[in-house]
C-alpha cells in the first residue's frame, strides 16, 4: 500500500547513520497512522522499518506502527 513520496533521508551527522525518511504527501493509507512529523510537517519513518530500496522504498508494517 502506497503510504506518499519519499521527500529527504535523515541521517545522524556524526555518524553516518540513516535514521528516518521524510515522506510527503501522505495518502490515506498513512493518515491511519501515528507517524511523527518533522519541523517542516513531512511525515517521519524509521528507517529501521526499511525491508528495501528500488523504484520503491518497500517498509514493514509491523515496523512502523
Amino acid at each position: 500500500k502506497k503510504i506518499g513520496t519519499v521527500q529527504d533521508l535523515i541521517y545522524e551527522v556524526r555518524t553516518g547513520e540513516l535514521v528516518y525518511l521524510s515522506v510527503k504527501n501522505p495518502t490515506s493509507y498513512a493518515n491511519t497512522f501515528q507517524f511523527e512529523k518533522d519541523e517542516n510537517g513531512f511525515e517521519e519513518i524509521p528507517y529501521s522499518a526499511v525491508i528495501s530500496i528500488g523504484d520503491f522504498v518497500v517498509v514493514a508494517e509491523e515496523d512502523i506502527i
